[in-house]
């Protein structure tokens, strides 16, 4: 009988993220800095979008990150992968959601700002971002972006 490779994680988007959740997931990475729900929930209805991944055994949140902005530039924020969890590929599906927003409401210009660009640029370069420093510019108007085929329908459901 051949064996089964079972999923230890899920991806998930906005209306299965919740604030505590978020709270929880930038404690145990040591980014715990705003711990009021309040603040966590508004920022996760007033994204552009809100991409995630959940650990399938206990349903812990593993990974997020946010797109907010508005119809000329969006920045990814937030981008948090847990520790254990990272080196699978959850960070870079992540922006590829968001990336796939942003194209889907023809927005020209994504930021993101990088604390530590050596260690984090590589997936943002692949998928067509410019580098200045700690700052990451993708730039649709000029032909910087990776073509990607979009894979979502409808950006206000992901919020």
């Amino acid at each position: 009988m051949p064996k089964v490779k079972i999923q230890e994680f899920r991806y998930v988007t906005g209306p299965e993220i919740y604030a505590q959740d978020v709270i929880d997931l930038r404690v145990a990475c040591g980014y715990g800095t705003q711990t009021d729900t309040a603040v966590w929930r508004k920022c996760i209805e007033e994204s552009l979008g809100v991409f995630g991944a959940r650990e399938n055994y206990s349903d812990t949140l593993i990974g997020v990150g946010f797109l907010a902005g508005n119809a000329r530039q969006a920045i990814f924020g937030d981008f948090t992968v847990h520790p254990n969890w990272q080196g699978r590929g959850i960070g870079t599906h992540i922006l590829r959601s968001c990336i796939s927003v942003a194209d889907e409401l023809g927005i020209p210009y994504v930021y993101a700002y990088l604390a530590d660009p050596s260690s984090f640029n590589k997936p943002y370069i692949e998928l067509g971002f410019e580098s200045a420093h700690n700052v990451i510019l993708r730039d649709t108007r000029h032909g910087l972006a990776a073509s990607q085929p979009s894979h979502l329908s409808a950006w206000s459901s992901y919020r």
